[in-house]
């Protein structure tokens, strides 16, 4: 999400007139689960619900990690996209599933950013979810044409000071994650860029969630199984080709950085003068 979590965004750029500075990252949030029998559990097909696109780095990791759950436990995962609202129609339709364990959510980033952008109408991701694990975090990588005047971070900084405004970043829309990573930037580096939002691009993913009333039995043995599957060789392999860094931490790490994650994004969306929708 962040710190890490400063690095979960996706790609975007920096430009100053025809010069394009890009920069890249992503974020894996969590998979959800419902409440069920936790004696007989799991005894019939679970559905991962992916709140972006087929083809995204969510639905890859979605599928990656679900084939090796299904091998674990034995019955069928499947992986069903609900996409749309920046993942919060996917989100939604997982927080209203039965607590059973049987309809778990991977999200993205977004999670965390809707309740500053969308207002009421975002799910709450604190309240609405057990937290799981987080699956992976991915580096924010910054790119720049051989023509833009700076090389490096520091020097991409200077020469923000000196031209205050004049320097341009795309993004894939306002309230995204780039946008708020370079609003993030911008912020702590007390420089002004002018941002110019595009349409497309799907957003970051950083971890497992399931619906708040899963039993506390079901959401423990999740945790333990995508722990162990994110660990396991030829996975580690897929996931760091897309440059992505495992993490799979505890349910409660998970949960207290999206709490830690929402109350964040709050004051840096303020200082953008980004209004909710």
């Amino acid at each position: 999400m962040t710190s890490p979590g400063d690095r979960r965004m996706i790609a975007h750029g920096l430009r100053r007139g025809s010069r394009l500075l890009t920069v890249i990252a992503f974020g894996f949030l969590p998979v959800t689960a419902t409440s069920a029998d936790t004696a007989t559990y799991p005894d019939r097909q679970i559905r991962i619900i992916s709140s972006f696109p087929a083809g995204t780095a969510m639905d890859t990791v979605a599928r990656i990690v679900g084939a090796k759950l299904s091998e674990a436990i034995g019955q069928p995962v499947v992986v069903e996209n609900r996409a749309g609202a920046s993942g919060n129609i996917g989100s939604e339709f997982v927080a209203r599933a039965s607590p059973d364990g049987y309809t778990l959510a991977i999200a993205g980033v977004t999670i965390t950013m809707n309740p500053g952008t969308m207002g009421a109408r975002a799910v709450d991701p604190v309240h609405a979810f057990a937290a799981i694990t987080k699956i992976t975090t991915q580096p924010v990588v910054l790119v720049a044409a051989p023509s833009f005047a700076a090389n490096t971070l520091p020097e991409f900084l200077v020469l923000a000071r000196r031209e205050p405004g004049n320097i341009a970043y795309t993004t894939s829309g306002i309230g995204t994650p780039p946008h708020l990573a370079t609003a993030l930037l911008a912020a702590r580096a007390s420089v002004d860029l002018l941002h110019i939002p595009y349409s497309g691009s799907s957003q970051g993913i950083n971890g497992m969630l399931a619906p708040a009333a899963t039993p506390a039995a079901i959401v423990e043995r999740l945790n333990r199984e995508f722990v162990r599957i994110v660990n396991l060789p030829d996975v580690r392999a897929k996931l760091v080709a897309m440059g992505s860094d495992i993490v799979g931490n505890t349910s409660e790490a998970f949960a207290a950085e999206i709490r830690a994650d929402v109350a964040r994004w709050g004051p840096i969306m303020e200082a953008a003068g980004i209004r909710r929708e």
